[in-house]
């Protein structure tokens, strides 16, 4: 900016209400429309860029506390309900196959049933271990639900094996698919690790390109330690006779260690500004040399703050299969939503069902409603889905959500 051009007026700034809160500032070099270099234009966009960054980062730390709430009061409960209907199914179920005889249930009803009460029974199972239940499936299955679980855990590791490389399945320990995708997840998340810190290394300065980085990196940390002296200098408590005067100043302070302890360049201004330091105006004087130094900061913060978000909408990408590309809390809670509305309608289907089956007068007609027992083999669907988001978070859904059988949670 020329030194004969007057200034314009300084823009207002926005200024946090402390660390950690989720608000954030906006500062940003004041001037006149168009007139701003490129350093200048490349500083208001990081700014607004780590804006956006906390803005998402504070609305996710609100909401998590709200979603795990919602779950304990309102899809837990239905959850629950589910499985002591099916707890119920089971026992409706043995009926048709222990009176099969003496009231001439065909083969093909046998066999339903069967079929139906091994899913129930597997579904039940998967919430922990218990003697009780699984020696009734393997009272009624051909093969141990022991062994079914070790034939079903072989074939993820294969599909896994060969969607991320065998290294993501080697040593496990786990004891189900569940417990396997859990596997999965956390070593690709640490292979991905790996690699970036790979790629640092191989960056380590060599030329003199690589040099004149480090340098710049070393002058963009000078001065940010500049600002945090030149705060630290204005607002040591001790100087102080008034107490409220020290109470405020101990306050300010610690938000500035905390800024520099972060590497928080932004807030550092912030408080520059809120102390009258600086004004808002000063910025658009600050040399450009100086303002590259700030804007690799304030590149490598916001590049910071958008690795949190990412890794806060990652569990949520993998648990709903959400594959658009920004998962919002928005998002987050319209499929929770769908997702408690489904429970809900199974759960009254269930209770239908149950109701049903223990009527002799309708029992028949709801045996001959059942899927034929070939209907209920394994199916990889949802595996096959998992394999695919956890390798492309963005890749397209399946046309056809994996079919939900009757009986299922």
């Amino acid at each position: 900016m020329d030194a004969g051009k007057p200034r314009p007026p300084a823009q207002k700034s926005l200024f946090d209400d402390g660390p950690g809160t989720g608000a954030s500032a906006l500062v940003s070099v004041a001037a006149i429309p168009g007139e701003l270099s490129k350093p200048q234009r490349a500083f208001n966009k990081l700014t607004e860029r780590i804006r956006r960054g906390r803005d998402m980062l504070a609305a996710w730390d609100a909401f998590i506390p709200r979603f795990q709430a919602r779950i304990t009061t309102e899809l837990a409960p239905i959850e629950n309900e589910i499985r002591d209907t099916q707890r119920r199914t089971v026992h409706q179920l043995q009926v048709p196959l222990a009176r099969a005889k003496a009231d001439r249930v065909s083969r093909r009803h046998q066999a339903k049933a069967r079929a139906l009460l091994l899913q129930v029974l597997a579904n039940l199972l998967e919430d922990g271990p218990d003697g009780e239940l699984e020696a009734l499936y393997d009272r009624y299955s051909d093969v141990s639900h022991a062994e079914h679980t070790r034939e079903e855990l072989k074939l993820a590791e294969a599909l896994f094996g060969q969607v991320f490389g065998r290294g993501t399945v080697r040593g496990h320990a786990a004891r189900n698919v569940d417990e396997l995708m859990e596997h999965t997840a956390e070593k690709m998340a640490a292979a991905a690790e790996a690699r970036e810190r790979k790629a640092s290394a191989r960056q380590a300065p060599r030329s003199r390109a690589a040099e004149r980085k480090a340098q710049e990196a070393r002058e963009a940390t000078q001065s940010v330690r500049e600002i945090y002296r030149k705060l630290a200098s204005l607002l040591h408590p001790d100087r102080e006779t008034d107490p409220r005067e020290q109470e405020r100043k101990t306050g300010l302070l610690q938000r500035a260690n905390q800024a520099y302890e972060r590497n928080d360049l932004l807030e550092l201004l912030t408080l520059q500004i809120e102390t009258e330091q600086i004004d808002a105006g000063a910025l658009a004087d600050v040399p450009e040399a100086r303002l590259g130094h700030y804007n690799r900061v304030l590149l490598k913060q916001a590049q910071v703050l958008e690795a949190e978000v990412r890794e806060r909408a990652a569990v949520f990408r993998i648990e709903f299969h959400l594959t658009v590309r920004d998962v919002t809390p928005e998002r987050v809670d319209q499929a929770l939503n769908v997702r408690i509305a489904g429970a809900h309608n199974r759960l009254e289907q269930m209770k239908r069902d149950v109701e049903r089956l223990s009527d002799p007068t309708q029992r028949r007609a709801v045996l001959d409603e059942l899927p034929a027992p070939d209907d209920y083999a394994p199916d990889f669907d949802n595996l096959a889905a998992f394999a695919r988001l956890v390798e492309d978070p963005l890749a397209a859904a399946p046309r056809r959500a994996p079919r939900r059988r009757r009986g299922t949670r």
